[in-house]
């Protein structure tokens, strides 16, 4: 059995990287007058829980560590074009596409724990019980997640991940962060990032090493699957930073449900959980530099 200290080791990397940034936030934001608080919110999922957090996915008022994060944004660029782009070439050719949708497939059903965790925390207890029995039916009728049985009975995939239900809980986003290797953030959902992966078994039945092998599987399969959408996107931006901040926004409201929200109204609190099988339009601009949480389905 390894030690706790061995298994913490993934999540305290990623926690001091974020105790970094929040401190370069924290000084460049003293340098500025002082922002207006906003409205406490009510009580978890009240009926007037509506759009807190609207207000936080400006990208032109919470980036204040813009140099810092375009930074990183390149260290990740150079990451994709040196490993990943590479790497997704050569797993196309050597992997038909019906295998790769399986292998994608496999992953996802990985995932079910963290997201099951997140569903109950959110009070959502017929999706938990939904992703559930995807796992279970999966796992067993269809070989480990290879295919999809629970999708032809009608249980669609679910998402969720902590950095939503700490937002469902009334925490503010704490600005736009780009994480190393991670890609585009918040604070809050850097550190649901962190929460998220301990609630993966595969850390505590494999240990930290080989959890972090399949996460890498996990991203190269997600890479795959959006690789002809990321090069589009890069072709036909001018700043793709700009793009790709302006689309995780996007990304998250449509998670949280504020998309279409009017500006005055994004000084409330946040709305109760939507459906999460929903795909935001963003999808291909948020996931190209980012193998994180909410993966989307794989076609079929």
């Amino acid at each position: 059995m390894r030690s706790l200290v061995g298994r913490s080791l993934p999540g305290l990397a990623l926690a001091i990287v974020l105790a970094a940034l929040g401190a370069a936030q924290a000084a460049a934001a003293s340098e500025g007058a002082a922002a207006p608080a906003l409205q406490e919110p009510d009580l978890l999922f009240d009926d007037d829980f509506e759009d807190e957090f609207a207000a936080d996915h400006d990208p032109t008022r919470k980036d204040s560590i813009e140099g810092l994060n375009r930074l990183v944004f390149a260290l990740n660029r150079g990451i994709d074009s040196l490993v990943w782009n590479p790497a997704t070439r050569v797993y196309r050719f050597a992997v038909p596409g019906p295998a790769r949708r399986g292998i994608h497939r496999m992953f996802l059903n990985l995932n079910s724990p963290s997201i099951l965790v997140n569903k109950l925390l959110q009070l959502q207890f017929l999706d938990a019980a939904t992703v559930l029995g995807r796992l279970v039916l999966n796992t067993t009728v269809g070989w480990g997640g290879l295919f999809d049985p629970a999708l032809e009975a009608g249980w669609e995939y679910q998402r969720a991940d902590f950095g939503q239900t700490l937002a469902y809980a009334g925490v503010p986003s704490g600005g736009y962060l780009v994480l190393p290797l991670f890609g585009p953030s918040t604070y809050r959902d850097g550190f649901g990032t962190i929460a998220d992966q301990f609630m993966q078994p595969t850390l505590y039945f494999l240990g930290p090493l080989p959890h972090v092998y399949v996460g890498s599987g996990f991203g190269l399969s997600l890479r795959e699957s959006l690789a002809d959408e990321i090069e589009a996107l890069k072709d036909s931006s001018i700043d793709f930073y700009s793009v790709m901040r302006s689309a995780y926004w996007q990304h998250r409201e449509a998670q949280l449900g504020l998309t279409g929200r009017s500006a005055a109204a994004r000084e409330q609190p946040a709305p109760a959980p939507q459906d999460s099988s929903a795909e935001p339009e963003a999808r291909s601009a948020i996931l190209a530099s980012s193998a994180a949480s909410n993966p989307p389905m794989p076609s079929r």
